[in-house]
């Protein structure tokens, strides 16, 4: 058997869109054990309890990958990670059954293996890296070729998370954004990153806020996401260092090195629409990790 943990993640970043990928400390617990039965789920709700699991789907595809018959299993879920709220719980789900699929194969955890499978099920890298790697990364494919890199994320800075309790389906996301961007929307963001990576590492809060700026998804998901302007304009009178869009929505993110703001910028969530949570995250900087083999 193995228990993994997985964290949770955060892409895109403002410019980064399908490219930069924080892990946070929000976790996805994941065992395997043998098991006379084809396949037995236990932990999350009754209707991910098939065979149309993500964890399982993924898992059977890594066997398939290799020509094998994927191995009885009893798979032991216990999560944090809200669903569809862009806070990467497909890439833990992705990442759990491709790492669990190796262990019942016998097969020494690679973790660049990990990657490139995770990659090839997931469609890109950008939450799928930072869950196995953690910490902040930069990722790109080139063919079926994955690259990843890791950036330091200075210490002091948090990650205050809004998280409704409305779902978006990232193919709606999807859905919303241009099929065509103007060139100078593309300048726009790809000058910023670089820009980004170095005001996250040096806690340079005017550099992170002008930088965090977007052109290519934030200013057409935001649109269905009710409550988000309200949010926004709560964390900058806070003199939050920004806010961005997590994933493709709709939990907003915002940066703060500041203590105890999860209390001031509550004060906005009585004004909202819908019911909003805020939970105070930081940086994992581990990764995928075996509790248990």
């Amino acid at each position: 058997m193995i228990e993994l943990r997985i964290p949770a993640t955060t892409a895109n970043l403002g410019p980064g869109f399908d490219s930069l990928g924080a892990a946070v400390s929000l976790y996805a617990h994941v065992s395997f054990t043998d098991s006379d039965k084809p396949l037995e789920i236990y932990g999350c709700s009754e209707k991910y309890c098939n065979s149309d699991n993500l964890i399982y789907t993924s898992y059977v595809h890594t066997f398939e990958i290799y020509g094998k018959t994927p191995k009885n299993a009893t798979i032991g879920i216990r999560s944090e990670i809200p669903t569809s709220r862009g806070l990467g719980s497909s890439a833990a789900c992705v990442v759990a059954g491709v790492a669990g699929a190796l262990h019942m194969m016998g097969m020494e955890q690679d973790i660049r293996l990990l990657l490139d499978i995770s990659s090839q099920i997931e469609g890109h890298p950008d939450n799928v890296a930072p869950a196995i790697y953690g910490g902040l990364t930069a990722s790109m494919k080139t063919g079926d070729q994955v690259f990843t890199r890791q950036f330091n994320m200075h210490e002091k800075i948090n990650f205050y998370a809004f998280i409704p309790d409305f779902t978006l389906s990232t193919a709606a996301a999807r859905g919303i954004l241009p099929k065509k961007i103007d060139f100078v929307d593309a300048v726009f963001n790809i000058s910023r990153i670089p820009l980004l990576l170095k005001g996250l590492e040096e806690n340079d809060k005017e550099l992170i806020r002008a930088s965090m700026q977007d052109r290519l998804h934030q200013p057409y998901r935001k649109s269905l996401i009710p409550g988000y302007e309200s949010i926004e304009e709560a964390c900058y009178e806070n003199d939050c260092h920004t806010v961005y869009l997590s994933g493709a929505g709709p939990t907003i993110m915002c940066l703060s090195d500041q203590e105890g703001m999860e209390t001031r910028l509550s004060q906005v969530l009585d004004r909202l629409e819908h019911r909003w949570i805020i939970r105070k995250l930081t940086l994992d900087n581990n990764g995928i990790i075996i509790l248990r083999s």
